[in-house]
């Protein structure tokens, strides 16, 4: 399943509990989001969220309402089943547990994303299994993003104490030291100094000539 396979506007009704449908709902008179698959394996449910705090972000709290509004009898997978994908591609999802409660209540999940880039898309996709039995009926409401940390940028120094010496130091710890004997911009064959080495000061001493060095998250 990839981010653009979930095309279709949610379609509105006003009942409660829902009427079964192939595709997650809009409640006009609640204000929420509700689901009762029929026809389907499966409704899926997909939120994009946009990063636009002006840098990279490490995590971020998403919270909501969930309810259960109709018996699950005959439920496999009771609840729901949250996900979400930086890229959206096949693949890419990293489940959140903390969002498959079945039980009614406020739900809260910390998504530590590690860097999500400025002004990136991010994707949030809920599923809703279509139960072999009588179906269940669930919804989501008060829907919110908070807590959002944004990535510590390091500052990396190089010194060169004597010849061919060189020792570099970066002011934050959680980042890798890479190498390469080249900038080639995305092509460029970045590889992780031996260790890694993930805490500064680290000194080497390169020979061969130029090398070049970054830190990543």
């Amino acid at each position: 399943m990839t981010a653009t396979n979930v095309t279709q506007s949610l379609p509105a009704d006003a009942t409660l509990p829902p009427p079964i449908s192939p595709v997650f709902q809009w409640n006009t008179d609640g204000q929420f989001i509700q689901s009762r698959p029929t026809g389907t394996r499966l409704n899926l449910l997909l939120a994009k969220l946009r990063n636009n705090t002006g840098g990279p972000v490490t995590s971020f709290e998403v919270a909501y309402d969930f309810a259960e509004v109709l018996g699950k009898v005959g439920e496999e997978v009771p609840g729901l089943r949250a996900f979400y994908s930086l890229t959206g591609a096949s693949d890419s999802w990293v489940a959140v547990p903390a969002l498959n409660s079945a039980t009614n209540g406020p739900l809260t999940a910390t998504l530590n994303v590690t860097n999500w880039p400025a002004g990136g898309a991010l994707w949030l996709l809920w599923g809703d299994d279509n139960a072999s039995g009588s179906e269940g009926a669930y919804t989501i409401d008060n829907f919110a993003v908070s807590n959002v940390v944004p990535l510590v940028q390091p500052a990396l120094s190089i010194t060169q104490s004597v010849a061919g010496t060189v020792t570099l130091n970066w002011t934050e710890a959680g980042f890798t030291l890479q190498q390469s004997v080249a900038l080639l911009g995305t092509n460029t064959p970045w590889a992780d100094v031996p260790g890694p080495v993930t805490t500064g000061p680290f000194q080497t001493n390169n020979p061969v000539g130029s090398q070049f060095y970054r830190l990543r998250p």
